[in-house]
């Protein structure tokens, strides 16, 4: 992987690779609250604040609703490809 950005390097990494280096990443930020995970169904990286006594969630970026949206618009976006084909 010699010359390549760290943008080309995250693209090229495997779903086994990417699940690794959350886990990893999750592990060491866990005792401040941050977790990171991928949306499966938009491939969008979200992280979450969490509240490290409760374990409540204190923000999501991006939100719930905004994660919607892009499901929404991807499956629109699918249909339109099929109906115009």
């Amino acid at each position: 992987m010699a010359g390549l950005s760290a943008t080309d390097a995250v693209q090229d990494a495997t779903p086994v690779q990417t699940e690794n280096a959350l886990r990893e990443v999750n592990a060491s930020l866990k005792a401040i609250g941050l977790e990171f995970e991928v949306d499966e169904d938009t491939d969008k990286m979200v992280v979450k604040v969490i509240d490290k006594e409760t374990g409540e969630l204190i923000r999501q970026m991006p939100s719930e609703e905004v994660i919607r949206i892009a499901k929404v618009l991807g499956k629109m976006q699918g249909m339109l490809v099929r109906e115009t084909a």
